[in-house]
């Protein structure tokens, strides 16, 4: 892995200094801010490459996830380019101060909670002092059905009717 960090830091970034970068994933997108022409700032596990394997380790063991700032190649793995999120209101700071705040953070715990504490959450808190996350109300929503979903195959089965999902 030490190898990956020496040899990745040239890569240079898809955007500028402050802005949000997001890294596809197959069902949750990663975002992070970019610090540098070759680094971001994130909230992330050791586990690069692959969001399903960071996804699981902050599920098992939420406080292996903490505030990082790490070269972009090392975050994009064998992943495609990271985008620029244009999709978000202008920023409530400028860029330099996004980057601050995103500093301050450094090397701190994140207890990683899929719907309230999230990269989404450590990305809205720098850009807007707020802690807005679309995964978070995403991951509510389908929990939420799941629920109902159970609920429903239980009194199906009390009631003695099949119910296929």
């Amino acid at each position: 892995m030490a190898q990956n960090r020496k040899a990745s830091v040239t890569t240079k970034c898809p955007g500028k200094i402050g802005d949000t970068l997001v890294f596809k994933g197959v069902v949750i997108d990663h975002v992070a801010i970019q610090a540098s022409e070759t680094t971001v700032i994130h909230a992330y596990s050791d586990s690069y490459g692959s969001y399903l394997k960071g996804i699981t380790k902050a599920l098992l063991n939420p406080d292996s996830i903490a505030i990082r700032e790490d070269p972009y190649e090392l975050v994009k793995g064998e992943g495609e380019d990271a985008v620029v999120d244009n999709q978000r209101e202008k920023p409530k700071f400028a860029a330099k101060v996004i980057v601050e705040r995103a500093k301050k953070m450094l090397n701190k715990k994140w207890n990683y909670k899929a719907r309230r504490n999230n990269c989404e959450i450590f990305v809205s808190y720098c850009l807007y002092d707020t802690e807005e996350s679309k995964q978070g109300k995403m991951a509510t929503y389908f929990m939420r059905a799941g629920f109902s979903v159970a609920i429903l195959s239980l009194l199906c089965a009390w009631l003695g009717l099949e119910y296929y999902t």
